[in-house]
């Protein structure tokens, strides 16, 4: 495992870190729950957060990013959506997305809430937004989910 940090105008403020190499997404799993139990436990104190992951095909081209943002929404974007072609009327989608993840996140979080982007006024999905998710377990949840629609297509 790599770890670099990038401090804020050369103090010992940490502003980010990018870690590599890990072996599994357990690991990663780990980590990103560490880290926001550290973040929620100093929260009135950040302004803003961003946990990103970023997914790729085998042949390593970006495929989707997933980002945990501000404690309490999730954005899933799909890089190159014309080609994914993953379309809100799919059975693809409606088992994905619809049934595992948004239904099984509204048992914990009644307030979810969903907005979805399309690809040049398309059917084709670029990018879901999920409002109220205050969990990183929700997160890591999404990011498994959305591993496994990927793996589908690929």
């Amino acid at each position: 495992m790599k770890v670099k940090y990038y401090f804020y105008n050369e103090t010992d403020i940490i502003e980010s870190m990018d870690i590599e190499n890990l072996k599994s997404i357990e690991d990663y799993n780990l980590i990103t729950s560490s880290i926001l139990d550290l973040l929620t436990e100093i929260k009135e104190t950040v302004i803003t957060s961003k946990i990103e992951r970023k997914f790729y095909s085998k042949d390593n081209k970006l495929l989707s990013i997933i980002n945990f943002l501000d404690f309490n929404r999730i954005l899933i974007t799909f890089v190159n959506p014309n080609k994914l072609n993953i379309q809100r009327t799919s059975e693809l989608f409606k088992q994905l997305i619809s049934e595992k993840i948004i239904n099984y996140l509204k048992t914990d979080y009644p307030e979810l809430k969903t907005s979805y982007d399309f690809y040049n006024n398309t059917e084709i999905i670029e990018s879901i937004e999920l409002y109220n998710v205050s969990s990183i377990k929700a997160y890591n949840f999404v990011c498994e989910q959305i591993m496994a629609l990927l793996s589908e297509l690929e």
